[in-house]
């Protein structure tokens, strides 16, 4: 990627091809591959701040440094922001995660059988007095419906 855009009033430099300097509000100037190319193999501050003096033939004022370096700290504040948001949200994420897996251990430990259709934990086993009254009854039609049944949900009323 290179840099296309450059405001000569305070020296910010971007890829994209916006119109308005965010730092100072000046209009950007475009400039060539060739230059893009120069100004981006450059490396320190002061160096890309006098390649733009020189390519503007003018100096950069003081304010508009002073606004630019306003600008990027303001850029850092808030990525550092969007950093410790991410990292607060990943860490409840690991502990909510944490938290399930945790449950799911102790359920396997106190070995709770849940309802498979809703998860609920409020299950009637099947007796077989129910069983019998059924079957007496309904006659073997009774005794399908509970066939290879053990359990009953308190909840949504599914067998299994």
């Amino acid at each position: 990627m290179r840099t296309k855009v450059v405001c000569f009033n305070c020296g910010y430099r971007s890829l994209f091809n916006e119109n308005k300097c965010p730092s100072c509000g000046n209009v950007l100037d475009k400039i060539s591959i060739l230059d893009a190319i120069k100004l981006d193999k450059l490396s320190g501050e002061q160096s890309i701040l006098k390649w733009i003096e020189n390519k503007s033939g003018h100096p950069i004022s003081e304010d508009g440094l002073l606004l630019h370096k306003k600008y990027i700290e303001k850029r850092k504040q808030e990525r550092v922001k969007k950093e410790e948001a991410y990292q607060a949200k990943l860490k409840a994420e690991q502990e909510a995660k944490l938290k399930a897996m945790t449950q799911k251990a102790l359920d396997k430990v106190n070995n709770i059988p849940k309802c498979p259709i809703c998860g609920s934990t409020n299950i009637n086993k099947i007796t077989l007095t129910t069983r019998a009254v059924k079957t007496a009854t309904f006659g073997v039609v009774g005794a399908i419906d509970d066939a290879d049944k053990t359990y009953k949900c308190g909840n949504c009323g599914s067998r299994f």
